[in-house]
């Protein structure tokens, strides 16, 4: 009988397999038999494997003391040193406490029309920190791979693929315990009450149910058709046209992107 041999508890019982018989087995029996998820991973194999090497060796990097000669190379390793340094600096941190949290939440809190949710996220202060209600990067451009597109696509959801929020209640938004504990636990440090802290909760996952609903789902994004439906190119004057009242091109101005002569949209329907 078959047996997945990806499941640790399986590798005990694999026999010797064939190439013929099981492939996957046959080759990577002896890994499979002497490798261990480690802990605070859900699942492991050799990419992850050559991850961990990869992180330990620029941390190696990161904590030594090796001068490079070019001027831009030094001063490269100069930021990442230093940010390294800031983000293990827990004292600083502690000092600082919510404080600089709350200097991202306020203006947001303050937003009460859509006029100034249209000027918030087209701020470049609110789109480089503040999560933005679409996704962007640069990449090269499908339809002409000399030159870089910027790709536009829907933010992430809480519950990742927006297939769940079609079967998930009015309730559902208490099924995520880390999330509800994370998010619910700094804005009780922010000052907000219980009964404040479920309604800002409750909110935002009955606009993710409403941005979920138009949506691509996981499985078709994986579909044969996915990328011809994925690559939708307009131009930035196209994309003010089709933009109605979502602040598309301004959020775009405010990250920079706008002179971009091609902008992919991913998902136009949402």
């Amino acid at each position: 009988n078959w047996l997945c041999s990806d499941l640790v508890e399986n590798n005990q019982k694999l026999g010797e397999y064939a190439l013929t018989e099981d492939f996957h087995a046959a080759v990577n029996r002896g890994w499979l038999s002497t490798s261990s998820i480690p802990s605070g991973y859900v699942s492991y194999d050799t990419f992850a494997e050559r991850q961990l090497e990869v992180d330990a060796e620029l941390q190696n990097i990161l904590e030594s003391n090796v001068a490079f000669s070019d001027p831009y190379v030094a001063h490269c390793q100069k930021l990442v040193k230093d940010y390294y340094d800031m983000w293990l600096d827990w004292d600083a941190r502690n000092a600082a406490g919510v404080e600089p949290l709350r200097e991202i939440i306020t203006p947001l809190m303050n937003v009460h029309s859509l006029e100034e949710m249209t000027a918030y996220l087209s701020d470049p202060d609110t789109t480089i920190r503040a999560l933005p209600l679409s996704s962007t990067f640069t990449a090269a451009n499908l339809n002409d791979a000399d030159s870089i597109a910027v790709y536009i696509s829907p933010p992430s959801l809480v519950f990742q693929d927006p297939k769940y929020y079609s079967s998930l209640d009015r309730n559902s938004w208490k099924y995520q315990p880390r999330y509800i504990y994370a998010a619910g636990y700094m804005l009780e440090r922010l000052g907000y009450s219980e009964n404040e802290r479920d309604r800002i909760l409750k909110d935002s996952y009955t606009f993710e149910c409403e941005m979920a609903s138009a949506m691509m789902t996981t499985e078709e994004h994986n579909a044969e058709d996915s990328t011809i439906r994925c690559n939708n190119p307009l131009t930035f004057a196209q994309l003010q046209e089709e933009q109605g009242n979502f602040p598309l091109t301004g959020m775009l101005e405010g990250a920079g992107l706008a002179g971009s002569k091609v902008f992919i949209l991913q998902e136009p329907e949402s």
